[in-house]
């Protein structure tokens, strides 16, 4: 059974996640949405020397730091297929406005966003990027073996950093990733905690995405 979960209703009437500190009281929990078509996704384990192809993003609402990731990365590196998902997501809702208004001041853009629940598949992707443990502790639920290409956004920029001789592969995720899961790569949760605290945030995020970015494959290595 899937431990991602999703609700609609009153936010001031949603339990909080169990180990999550950064997320505010109000933070919805309750069952999966997958998007209406799957990844078509090969295998991680199939070449490890491949680039990565496809990056997700996981925090816990869906509606502050991983769709702000999500769209600042696919507006950066639109040859890369970019998504975002939620542990208690609120599913169906747009971005959070203040998170919004910080992405179109860098030059994303959350048209037609909506908060959707993490589904096993989605943990497919080459790399996988939580925002703080507490996340990282669902995916060890929902697929195991989706650890060794998970790790911290915080410390995306030591995983931008393996690309000396050509785009960071899969392999390279592997190789960060053991050393990514402490807690001084969270980023803050910035729900209904106002436009300076998303701003905060969104600097946070942006600091890992764009190295991050520069590192991924250029659109002829992804086949």
């Amino acid at each position: 059974m899937s431990s991602a979960r999703a609700t609609s209703g009153d936010p001031s009437s949603w339990p909080s996640a169990p180990g999550s500190p950064d997320r505010p009281t109000g933070t919805p929990a309750a069952g999966p949405m997958a998007d209406s078509a799957p990844w078509p996704l090969a295998s991680p384990a199939a070449d490890p020397a491949r680039p990565i192809a496809s990056v997700l993003f996981v925090c816990t609402g869906n509606v502050c730091r991983s769709p702000f990731a999500e769209r600042l990365l696919a507006a950066l590196a639109p040859h890369v297929r970019v998504t975002s998902r939620g542990t208690h997501a609120l599913v169906g809702s747009a971005m959070d406005a203040d998170m919004a208004a910080e992405l179109q001041a860098r030059g994303g853009d959350a048209a037609g966003f909506v908060s959707r629940s993490l589904a096993p598949v989605d943990l497919e992707a080459d790399l996988v990027l939580a925002m703080e443990t507490a996340h990282l502790d669902v995916i060890r639920d929902e697929q195991p073996a989706a650890l060794l290409r998970s790790g911290l956004l915080g410390h995306a920029d030591s995983l931008a950093g393996l690309a000396q001789d050509g785009p960071l592969t899969v392999r390279d995720v592997r190789s960060w990733s053991r050393t990514s899961r402490t807690a001084d790569g969270a980023i803050a949760d910035p729900y209904r905690r106002g436009r300076r605290v998303a701003g905060r945030s969104a600097t946070a995020i942006e600091e890992m995405v764009r190295p991050l970015a520069a590192a991924l494959s250029r659109p002829e290595d992804v086949a």
